[in-house]
């Protein structure tokens, strides 16, 4: 059965510029729309648990270095995040997470090309080095502020809140090439890891119970830039998980639903857009400038 999207507007007027993106708030309940600010194209932006907005944005004349900046809201203004050992003084942020009220986890490349995972209080400036010489390329923070990151796509590390207390989780390989794609990963309410398509493991002491999922061979694609291998088997990416179960993804192709219960897959649509859960469930897409959500009725688990 296909679910119906609602279209909530179309972003005519707010397509982004060559340059620059736009962020835009949109108010739900008075149906309304704001534009917060400007930024560089390739930003990545990350809300914290009181939904403040951090942003790390590339730097304009130097395309390999970028800056970590906190968007404060009653100034309209970006304020720039700096520590007391500069090592965010011309480097490159390879990823970051807010970790609580006082902490951010911060991974970077600094201009002597050191690797660090870092965890910064942006109000007094004081750094504690978590990790030298890894090349974290990703970070993320479960409901209990535990720190993840993920290196070369094959290990996930996991530290306390205080970045202390380090435990590895070694990503399964694959017995073919065909592989591609970083991984991502998702927390669930059954404190679960969830990797990609490649499977789950239980958030606990020993990472128990890794269960490995059926893949799809929707995510089969031609490769014209490696005539070794013409085909590659993407790993698409893990965005939400909703009441039903169901786990939504965003690939090449577009977004897609597996229900691990079944084994069932479901190419969603075609649009390649991230999907954004909000607290009352509803799912949230863009396609062709234009905002869809997919109301949490149509995805409320059997028993209720």
């Amino acid at each position: 059965m296909l679910e119906k999207l609602l279209t909530i507007r179309n972003f005519g007027s707010h397509k982004p510029q060559k340059k620059n993106t736009e962020i835009v708030v949109y108010n739900y309940n008075k149906e309304e729309f704001k534009t917060l600010l400007s930024v560089e194209n390739g930003s990545k932006i990350k809300l914290d648990s009181a939904q403040g907005i951090w942003i790390s944005q590339p730097v304009k004349n130097d395309r390999g270095k970028s800056q970590l900046f906190r968007f404060n809201d009653t100034e309209s203004t970006l304020e720039l995040l700096k520590d007391d050992l500069e090592l965010l003084v011309d480097a490159t942020i390879l990823d970051f997470y807010p970790v609580n009220d006082e902490n951010i986890v911060i991974s970077l490349l600094t201009i002597q090309s050191d690797y660090y995972l870092i965890l910064l209080n942006p109000t007094t400036k004081i750094v504690k080095i978590i990790d030298s010489g890894n090349d974290f390329w990703a970070t993320y923070v479960d409901s209990n502020e535990n720190i993840f990151a993920i290196k070369q796509n094959s290990y996930i590390y996991r530290f306390d809140n205080a970045g202390s207390s380090p435990s590895i989780f070694k990503v399964p390989k694959e017995s073919y090439t065909l592989g591609t794609g970083k991984i991502t990963i998702l927390f669930n309410e059954d404190n679960r890891v969830i990797l990609n398509d490649y499977g789950w493991f239980n958030n606990d002491d020993g990472f128990t119970s890794f269960e490995a999922f059926f893949r799809s061979p929707v995510f089969v694609t031609t490769n014209n830039y490696n005539g070794y291998a013409p085909y590659e088997w993407q790993h698409p990416e893990i965005m939400a998980e909703t009441n039903d179960e169901r786990l939504w993804y965003r690939s090449y192709r577009g977004l897609a639903w597996f229900q691990p219960e079944t084994g069932q897959w479901c190419m969603f649509t075609n649009a390649n857009s991230n999907i954004v859960k909000d607290k009352a469930g509803n799912l949230w897409i863009m396609y062709e400038n234009d905002l869809y959500m997919l109301p949490a009725s149509e995805t409320r688990a059997k028993d209720d």
